[in-house]
């Protein structure tokens, strides 16, 4: 139909924006139970890495398959964030109800959400690594950790777009259809030019 150059651009582009739009779905779904939101974002990446950058077709077969073989580090990683998550919110409350009004717990409260900030461009590196390469869950947490001091530039502005994502799902909730794919896939980008400086071809996805 169109055989122009024009026109098979605009496909790919159309072709690229359902991608987003499926991947979403699936991420939002997925991510439902909170717990299982870390998988969903393993999954989201590598399905990223191939039905969109790879051009790869079977969209849920990829997401579901990667789902799958990165539910236990994944749920780990994620779980232990919620944890200290937890506690901030529970801290919070108790500085807001006036039960807990301390110097000491106002200094843990703002250091309890400086860690949660910060932590974000953390998780989303380990998420990716561990979708993508197969050098065990220690080796996960070293080389993200490592990563993210290493290439503090990137990871900031991985955090600029975990925030704005987050601010404008907030705002306007029907963009969860599309937006975490599109934002994932701007970071996708940013962390596969950090993982190819270091990780040996033979161990990647």
């Amino acid at each position: 139909m169109f055989h122009s150059k024009g026109g098979q651009e605009l496909i790919q582009k159309m072709n690229k924006l359902a991608n987003y739009l499926i991947i979403s779905l699936l991420w939002s779904v997925c991510s439902l139970p909170i717990i299982t939101m870390g998988a969903a974002t393993s999954a989201m990446y590598l399905t990223l890495h191939k039905c969109v950058e790879g051009e790869k077709d079977y969209i849920l077969q990829t997401y579901f398959q990667a789902f799958k073989s990165t539910f236990v580090y994944s749920t780990i990683i994620w779980t232990s964030y919620l944890v200290v998550l937890f506690i901030f919110m529970i801290n919070q409350g108790l500085l807001e109800m006036g039960l807990a009004h301390s110097p000491m717990n106002q200094f843990s409260q703002i250091f309890l959400m400086i860690i949660c900030i910060c932590a974000l461009p953390f998780l989303i590196t380990t998420f990716g690594y561990v979708s993508r390469f197969t050098d065990g869950f220690r080796q996960a947490i070293s080389h993200s950790f490592i990563f993210s001091i290493i290439h503090i530039k990137s990871m900031m502005t991985i955090l600029f777009i975990l925030l704005c994502t987050i601010a404008l799902i907030w705002l306007v909730p029907l963009l969860t259809v599309i937006l975490p794919a599109f934002s994932m896939y701007k970071i996708y980008q940013k962390l596969e030019i950090i993982y190819t400086q270091y990780i040996p071809d033979g161990l990647g996805e």
